[in-house]
């Protein structure tokens, strides 16, 4: 049986992705009502993947094993 291994992301709040990549809160926040970056929802709580926020800052680096 193959084993499958997988890393858990780290996820940042609207807030905190926006002081990473020098972008308003609002910024962020059309990009999410756009679809322009993923997300996910933990009750109200908005979280954006490190991947994301890799990819607006410019340093995307995909999975491995994709």
């Amino acid at each position: 049986m193959e084993q499958v291994t997988r890393a858990i992301e780290k996820h940042y709040r609207v807030d905190e992705a926006a002081q990473l990549t020098g972008l308003a809160v609002i910024s962020i926040r059309r990009k999410i009502a756009h679809r322009q970056i993923g997300f996910r929802k933990a009750g109200r709580a908005v979280l954006i993947p490190e991947s994301e926020v890799m990819k607006l800052l410019g340093r995307f680096i995909p999975a491995q094993g994709q």
